[in-house]
C-alpha cells in the first residue's frame, strides 16, 4: 500500500495493472473507500487530500486547474438535493430460507440500472453459475438428477460473491424478514423474473465535496453537503421560509439604494421609464458609478426626480 498528499490545484491519476484490483481511500474523506478497474483521475482540491492506493497500479500526479475545484463546491439544483442512496431489492421465491436482498455497490441513481433474474436451466445436474452483461446478473440455477432445482439461497449469495463481475455490482445478504426462524439461507429457490433494484438516489454523487454548497433556486433554500464526496448527505443550511425573508430583505434594500452607470432619468410621461420608476421609494439614494455622483429621489416611488447630491466619494 502507498501513500499520496495532494496539494491544492495538483490531481492524481492512478491506472490499475490489468487484472489488478486497485483499491483508493482518500483519508480526509471519512476513509471512503473506491475500488478501480479502470484509469480514474482524483482531483484538484482545494484542501490538501492524502490518497492510499493499495493493489498494482501507475500512480502519475500532475498540475490541474482550480476551476474545476471550485466546480465541485458550488450546486445549483431545481429541487432539494437528495441524499446519496444505494438502490436495493428483495428476491424472495416462495418458500421459507429462500430470500434474498441485494444491494447495489454504487449509490445513486445508476443502481436503479441492475437487474437480478433466477432462471431454471431445464437440464438434469446442471451446475449453478453466475453470468453478468452490462448490469444485468442472471443466476443459472443448479438441478439434480430429474431436473428438479436444487440451489439455495445461501448457495447464491456464495456464488455471487464468488463472482468478480457480479460482486462489484452488488452486495448480497440473507433477507431476514423471509418467513423461517433461522434466517440462514437454506431453503430452495425457484427461477425468477427479472427482477430491479430500485430506489438509488443521490446528488453530486463523487463530485460535491465535504461542505459543498447547493442552492434549490425553485424553493429558493441553501444546502451543504455534511457527508463525503463518494456519499454526500444534505443538510439545510437556509429553509424556504427563511430565504424568502432574505429576499425579501433584499428587495427592500433594492428600493432604496440604486446604482447604475451614468446619471438617472427623471420621470416625465413615463417614456423612457425613469430610473427606478415604481421601484425607487421616495428619498432614495442613487449611486452614478461612471461620474462619482449621488442622487436622491425626491419624487414619488411611481414619478421619481432624481436631485443631486454629491460626489459618491
Amino acid at each position: 500500500m502507498s501513500q499520496y498528499t495532494l496539494e491544492p490545484g495538483f490531481a492524481m491519476t492512478v491506472t490499475p495493472e490489468i487484472g489488478a484490483r486497485v483499491i483508493v481511500t482518500c483519508l480526509e474523506d471519512s476513509a471512503q473507500s473506491t475500488p478501480l478497474r479502470a484509469a480514474c483521475t482524483f482531483g484538484p482540491f482545494l484542501a490538501r487530500r492524502t490518497f492510499q492506493v493499495s493493489g498494482q497500479s501507475a500512480v502519475v500526479m500532475s498540475t490541474a486547474d482550480l476551476s474545476a475545484a471550485l466546480g465541485n463546491a458550488l450546486f445549483i439544483s431545481e429541487a432539494e438535493p437528495a441524499d446519496a442512496v444505494q438502490a436495493s431489492a428483495n428476491v424472495n421465491p416462495t418458500g421459507n430460507e429462500n430470500g434474498l436482498t441485494f444491494t447495489a455497490i454504487e449509490y445513486g441513481i445508476g443502481g436503479n440500472d441492475i437487474t437480478v433474474t433466477y432462471v431454471d436451466p431445464g437440464a438434469n445436474d446442471a451446475a449453478l453459475s453466475v453470468e453478468v452483461v452490462g448490469k444485468s446478473i442472471v443466476v443459472h440455477l443448479a438441478t439434480g438428477e430429474a431436473g428438479a432445482i436444487t440451489s439455495t439461497a445461501a448457495e447464491i449469495l456464495a456464488a455471487i460473491e464468488a463472482s468478480n463481475a457480479a460482486s462489484e455490482l452488488v452486495s448480497v445478504a440473507i433477507m431476514a424478514a423471509d418467513g423461517g426462524g433461522s434466517d440462514d439461507g437454506s431453503g430452495i429457490v425457484t427461477s425468477m423474473a427479472s427482477t430491479p433494484l430500485e430506489g438509488g438516489a443521490g446528488f453530486g454523487i463523487a463530485t460535491a465535496i465535504p461542505g459543498a454548497l447547493c442552492i434549490d433556486k425553485d424553493a429558493p433554500a441553501l444546502y451543504s453537503n455534511t457527508g463525503t464526496r463518494a456519499v454526500p448527505v444534505w443538510a439545510t443550511l437556509i429553509g424556504a421560509a427563511t430565504f424568502g425573508a432574505m429576499t425579501s430583505t433584499i428587495n427592500a434594500l433594492g428600493s432604496v439604494h440604486l446604482y447604475g452607470a451614468g446619471a438617472p432619468v427623471d420621470y416625465t410621461d413615463g417614456t423612457p421609464p425613469a430610473t427606478g420608476e415604481n421601484v425607487a421609494a421616495k428619498g432614495a439614494i442613487y449611486s452614478d458609478t461612471t461620474n462619482g455622483f449621488v442622487y436622491r429621489n425626491s419624487g414619488s416611488q411611481a414619478q421619481p426626480t432624481w436631485t443631486k447630491l454629491g460626489d459618491v466619494a
